[in-house]
């Protein structure tokens, strides 16, 4: 639907007849259809709004939730390595500074948190050389 239809008073039908199934197709998604009998893609508002919105801007991810009705498997097709990588590195990151947060609870009677500690460090150490690796190899192709 055009932008302006927000600025006046909604017209009667103001969906083109062409648009119907996929509006349909939609609101099934969203709500499901007890006549159908067909469930809801979206149970949750967080994640599923937001996974259904990046689906649909994606022409393969959009066909293959068309023909499964499956968001999962629609938005692994969305979902990259790089995404998953950033996500799970701005996780770490954050659960990282939890942990620093509270490191005043440790009582050092738990060597086993060293080790957890120790292995941290060690892992941060070749996420950054790897990331660092990369960098450069970008920066001398440009």
């Amino acid at each position: 639907m055009p932008e302006e239809w927000r600025a006046a008073d909604p017209e009667p039908n103001p969906v083109p007849k062409k648009n119907l199934e996929s509006l349909k197709r939609l609101i099934i998604w969203l709500y499901g259809s007890q006549e159908d009998e067909i469930r809801p893609i979206v149970v949750s508002q967080n994640p599923h709004v937001k996974q259904l919105g990046e689906i649909l801007g994606k022409p393969k991810a959009r066909a293959i939730l068309i023909s499964t009705n499956n968001l999962a498997a629609a938005y692994a097709e969305v979902d990259t390595q790089g995404l998953q990588f950033e996500r799970s590195l701005i996780e770490a990151h954050q659960s990282a500074g939890n942990a620093l947060k509270n490191v005043t609870g440790f009582d050092g009677a738990d060597v086993t948190l060293v080790q957890v500690a120790s292995e941290l460090a060690e892992t941060s150490k070749v996420l950054v050389t790897v990331m660092t690796d990369a960098s450069k190899k970008v920066a001398t192709k440009k």
